[in-house]
């Protein structure tokens, strides 16, 4: 038995991803959630084998999502399922060591045989993928993006010959593990560069609660200003730099 959670913005379409496994006794969908938030909240409670996890999701992306859930279960295989992505999503994913890129335009139908591939232990890459990935692999400049040849990425992972690319870092420094949903939303617009008052009108808060809030922010992040805030976004993946 493969048991997965299904981590997809669009509700349609999650249910859609869900109805494949329905008469498959072989695979068990153990929960679902709609952003990057629930995502790491259902994996953290129920330890899939595999995370199918939408590559556009609100408030930290599929592309970053990977050293976060390992965090949390280090078992866990994150599989990105995407109908479109970038050249610099597509390479966050790669380095951040996804097991499986599925192409939703052509690959969903094969969706129950993709991941029983990947919880055997070995990788998927959508035709639709395969040669961009090789070809970003091949031509990133090793100053920008490596250290003595290992990929540390954005999110703070320490690399060293004991850890190799294990997430070195403490559950107080992952945001999800000690901010709310409304900080995190808050978070990712202040990181976006929205104005207090866009921020305020956005979530239906007053300026006072919205100050309160950004407080309790730099209170847990241990920042001083919003541009620090920008920068712990950006870090964290909720944003793209």
């Amino acid at each position: 038995m493969v048991n997965i959670v299904v981590v997809h913005a669009h509700k349609q379409e999650r249910e859609k991803i869900i109805s494949l496994f329905s008469s498959r006794g072989e695979i068990k969908v153990l929960g679902s959630g709609e952003d990057g938030y629930d995502a790491l909240k259902i994996v953290s409670s129920l330890k899939p084998d595999i995370a199918l996890i939408d590559n556009q999701l609100d408030y930290i992306k599929g592309s970053e999502i990977t050293p976060l859930i390992r965090l949390r279960s280090p078992s866990t295989a994150v599989v990105l399922l995407t109908a479109e992505i970038d050249n610099y999503q597509l390479y966050r994913a790669a380095v951040n060591e996804v097991a499986g890129f599925v192409y939703i335009k052509t690959d969903l139908d094969f969706l129950p045989e993709i991941l029983k591939c990947v919880s055997r232990g070995e990788g998927f890459i959508s035709p639709g993928f395969a040669a961009r990935v090789l070809q970003l692999i091949s031509v990133t400049n090793e100053k920008n993006f490596c250290i003595k040849g290992q990929y540390t990425g954005k999110i703070p992972v320490k690399i060293t010959k004991k850890t190799g690319m294990r997430p070195n870092f403490s559950i107080r420094e992952d945001p999800v593990g000690f901010l709310s949903k409304m900080e995190l939303q808050i978070l990712t617009y202040i990181g976006e560069g929205h104005s207090s008052a866009e921020i305020a009108e956005k979530l239906g808060l007053t300026l006072g609660t919205l100050r309160n809030y950004i407080s309790a922010l730099l209170n847990k992040t241990g920042l001083k200003n919003r541009p620090q805030l920008v920068r712990y976004a950006m870090d964290y993946g909720l944003i793209h730099s």
